[in-house]
């Protein structure tokens, strides 16, 4: 062969190697829609009255809408958290369908899907109630083995799928629950006095907000304290203040009277009164009055009572000499 008829064989190559290049960039891969899990709740997430969690060996937890926000009927209407609510609603609106797994009901068990048998086999039961139309419900398994997403069935359905999105539900009925009792940023808080019957008075101040540390009106001049912060922990306990349960005071009688009382006052003029209440070895905050706080800073309800945890009551409860330190 030649060396025009080899120079002519190379051209070509090289042409059609350049067609392949530009047809290769020219086709875009066609693009997979995936079916929505709840085709119905696109645009319709606004007609969701109340949500239902029935988790294996747990009380039924139910929350609903009330206005704008959401309470939990079982706690007589307390407020819930909305991100939780908010959350799991996004999750079942975006969720899509990404692979089609098991329809053999002897499997379920290990998928968490089942409905009946050992706990540790059976699914998360999850309902919504719509206004205008039939409830969804939908079984929720164990999460995907590898990266994101959750194992789900329909009931009455075999068909077991994985979608792409997780199903992240609050472990207990107290976990939905809006748990705040105080928000009053330390910065603000000007003076807390906290009353004893048995270990006396105790009042931490400042006079500016640019201090930085609560001095202690009782203490004597002969005295020191361990560091120039020992007293601050005391009223930053109102800075995030979460009870550890809570119910109304119609439903709790407290026959001894309150084993601690304080007031608290904030540099813009805020005022804040209450008292803690033993009942056996649990102590109950009840709020008495309050004043010009601003919003949010005392999300707890007046009507209410509030348990603290141990370390909450002994943190407010701390007395002169716990300040000092024993000798």
């Amino acid at each position: 062969m030649g060396r025009k008829s080899l120079s002519i064989l190379a051209l070509l190559a090289i042409l059609l190697v350049a067609c392949y290049v530009a047809l290769q960039r020219d086709e875009k891969p066609a693009r997979v829609e995936r079916e929505a899990l709840f085709p119905g709740l696109a645009g319709q997430l606004a007609g969701v009255r109340a949500l239902e969690v029935r988790r294996p060996g747990q009380p039924e937890v139910r929350v609903q809408r009330d206005g704008s926000g959401w309470v939990m009927p079982a706690k007589a209407d307390y407020p819930v958290r909305a991100q939780p609510v908010a959350e799991v609603l996004r999750a079942l609106h975006e969720a899509r369908k990404v692979e089609a797994k098991t329809d053999n009901p002897a499997l379920f068990g290990r998928l968490g899907l089942s409905e009946d048998g050992a706990v540790e086999m059976q699914a998360t039961r999850l309902s919504l109630e719509r206004d205008d139309a039939a409830p969804l419900v939908l079984l929720v398994g164990k999460p995907a083995r590898q990266g994101k997403g959750q194992l789900v069935r329909v009931p009455g359905e075999t068909q077991v799928w994985l979608i792409d999105r997780d199903i992240e539900l609050p472990q207990t009925e107290l976990a939905w629950l809006d748990r705040r009792v105080a928000a009053v940023p330390f910065a603000s808080i000007r003076r807390l006095d906290v009353r004893q019957a048995q270990a006396g008075r105790l009042t931490l101040l400042r006079e500016t907000k640019e201090q930085a540390n609560f001095r202690v009106e009782q203490l004597t001049a002969d005295k020191k304290l361990p560091s120039e912060s020992a007293a601050n922990a005391i009223p930053a306990l109102f800075a995030n203040l979460e009870f550890a349960d809570a119910a109304p005071l119609q439903q709790l009688t407290f026959t001894k009277p309150a084993v601690l009382s304080f007031s608290l006052e904030t540099f813009s003029g805020g005022q804040l009164s209450g008292r803690v209440h033993a009942q056996g070895d649990q102590y109950w905050l009840v709020e008495d009055s309050r004043a010009n706080l601003a919003d949010g800073e005392w999300p707890g309800h007046s009507d209410w009572a509030y348990r603290l945890e141990p370390y909450q009551y002994q943190t407010l409860a701390t007395t002169l000499q716990g300040l000092l330190g024993k000798s």
